[in-house]
């Protein structure tokens, strides 16, 4: 549902008056509009201390000057510059969003990447570094990560950008072949021209730790590729090894997190892929030794096994628990508009730890939803934000309202009414984010065309405390530790199968809250039951099933699949 390019036409939008000094508003009627004009594209980014940049693109004049301004707000919604930063730049033949991007390094100031033409007409790129002041660090100019050459490359796009633990900065974009770039932290090149490799398309960079980088790309899947500080290759490996969605660009729908494991940093990855002409969402985690975290290996962990089709899940890790959050939207099998939106909990090592289908958040029935997005909150809590079309149609421009559910680390809605509406305008609007949970709240900021009179909107935002509530005046707050019950719910939740894989026979270790009748099947991967391993009743405490696996039955990844009253725990299971 992501918008890769708006027209100029759209683009020329009346401006509208903000109030000064606006803060966060408390009513979802309102909210707090950020910006008075539209632009073409928008990225956000928070800072450590919950401010955030906000990167906007537009013409500067005439359709063919496409100028990056960079606005500064702080965590109460005011804009913090007395007038935003202009990046100064040459005119521009392109305005998509592979072509800017917006990055906050580890002491807060804004990295900004602008692109423009060079003398021979070929795309070039720019990159500012500016503080929180509104200085630019690197001249009005910014530093050129072609050495003042002009690119012979076809285009230049998807440029992604990494922090080091050493203070500089790699860069990496598409060309003729994948370009690499070290800038020092005074705006230095380290690698003259850059230095050129294959690695497919659409690349993504990540600080690796001990001076290394790890490059997510696309080529006939995914691949991750470690790299030492010289730009030598140290492993290169399969990530997801099936078809990607082959009419989109992978950078609008596949979200690369790093992730620290005891060997060091990893890479997560969220993505949907294709069986057929059926669609489902995947998780791969490549450790930082280039192992896989998950069973299934290169071909990715499926994190749904419901009838419907799935995309896109944008994902959240809890590195104090080791457990992966994701939030995605399902389609009715063979339908464009019968939709709903579905939240999963993962373990590092792969396990759906909210059921084979996930918990639902939304029902399933004709309307469209978008942009669904996690974030971290208090004590391993969750919240999820999503769009709903509340219209009857299913036009582009029905009216949207923005939604979020809290959850905690059980599954279970904290809020009494289970979802939470942050913005109960009926207007169009794109591209949700959630920003970091950050001075007790967080921040979502939103494109809205309420005011605009068209299909395309200036930004708002809306700040959101953990009990649900808004505005500028901050509540008081006692959430309470998880209790000895809801642990002891956490660890009940959990098959234990050792050994797995399985040769002949294995234990099934189950945790039973109180006496009780359940039922574990063992399934295939799409869902369909192939024997019924045990029935029968179970009492209170620690239970032990053994299981000798059918002579018959092919090696391969199995679900086992427990029912205990309404309750449903699925563990996967090698068979060898």
């Amino acid at each position: 549902m992501r918008r890769v390019m708006k027209f100029w036409c759209a683009a020329l939008a009346l401006a509208f008056a903000m109030p000064a000094q606006a803060q966060w508003s408390s009513d979802p009627k309102e909210n707090t509009q950020l910006l008075d004009k539209n632009y073409w594209n928008v990225e956000t980014r928070a800072t450590s201390d919950g401010n955030f940049y906000m990167l906007t693109v537009s013409p500067d004049g005439d359709i063919n000057h496409v100028t990056p301004v960079l606005h500064y707000f702080g965590k109460d919604g005011v804009e913090l510059w007395d007038s935003p930063i202009k990046c100064k730049i040459d005119s521009t033949m392109s305005w998509t969003k592979v072509m800017t991007h917006l990055y906050v390094d580890k002491d807060d100031n804004a990295i900004v990447i602008g692109q423009s033409l060079c003398a021979t007409g070929r795309e070039n790129y720019t990159i500012w570094k500016i503080d929180g002041t509104g200085k630019q660090l690197w001249g009005e100019d910014g530093v050129d990560p072609h050495d003042g050459q002009c690119p012979t490359d076809q285009f230049c796009a998807a440029i992604r950008v990494t922090q080091m633990e050493a203070g500089n900065y790699i860069f990496v974009w598409m060309g003729n072949q994948t370009v690499l770039q070290n800038i020092s932290a005074d705006g230095k090149l380290q690698w003259g021209e850059g230095k050129r490799i294959d690695a497919g398309t659409y690349p993504h960079v990540v600080d690796a730790g001990d001076g290394d980088i790890m490059l997510v790309y696309e080529s006939s899947g995914l691949n991750v590729r470690r790299m030492d500080f010289e730009g030598n290759t140290i492993w290169d490996v399969k990530a997801f090894s099936g078809q990607l969605n082959p009419q989109i660009p992978s950078w609008t729908y596949v979200y690369v997190y790093p992730v620290e494991d005891p060997q060091g940093r990893g890479v997560l990855i969220g993505y949907y892929g294709f069986i057929g002409d059926e669609f489902y969402p995947y998780v791969s985690y490549v450790k930082a030794d280039g192992t896989h975290a998950f069973p299934d290996a290169d071909a990715g962990l499926r994190i749904c096994y419901s009838e419907n089709w799935g995309m896109s899940p944008a994902l959240a890790y809890d590195e104090a628990n080791s457990v992966i959050y994701a939030i995605f939207q399902e389609r009715a099998a063979g339908t464009q508009f019968t939709q709903r939106f579905v939240v999963q909990k993962i373990s590092e090592d792969g396990e759906l730890l909210w059921g084979n289908e996930g918990k639902e958040l939304i029902p399933l029935k004709e309307r469209t939803t978008g942009y669904g997005a996690v974030a971290m909150g208090a004590n391993g809590n969750e919240l999820f934000g999503f769009m709903e079309n509340v219209g009857q149609g299913i036009a582009a421009n029905d009216p949207i309202h923005i939604k979020t559910a809290y959850m905690n680390a059980a599954g279970d809605f904290l809020w009494q009414d289970k979802t939470k509406t942050v913005c109960s305008v009926n207007s169009t609007k794109y591209n949700l984010e959630i920003l970091p949970y950050l001075n007790e709240q967080w921040i979502l900021v939103w494109e809205d065309a309420r005011s605009t009179g068209s299909m395309d909107g200036v930004m708002f935002g809306q700040n959101l405390y953990r009990d649900g509530s808004m505005g500028a005046d901050k509540p008081d707050i006692d959430d309470p530790e998880p209790t000895a019950m809801e642990d002891l719910k956490a660890a009940a939740a959990a098959l234990h199968i050792t050994p797995n894989p399985v040769r002949e026979e294995t234990r099934i270790g189950y945790t039973a809250l109180q006496d009780e009748n359940v039922r574990i099947d063992l399934l295939a991967q799409n869902g369909m039951k192939i024997c019924n391993v045990y029935e029968g009743r179970v009492q209170a405490g620690d239970n032990a099933i053994m299981w000798r696996r059918p002579a018959l039955l092919t090696p391969g990844m199995y679900l086992l699949q427990l029912t205990a009253g309404d309750q449903m725990t699925v563990a996967k299971i090698l068979l060898q």
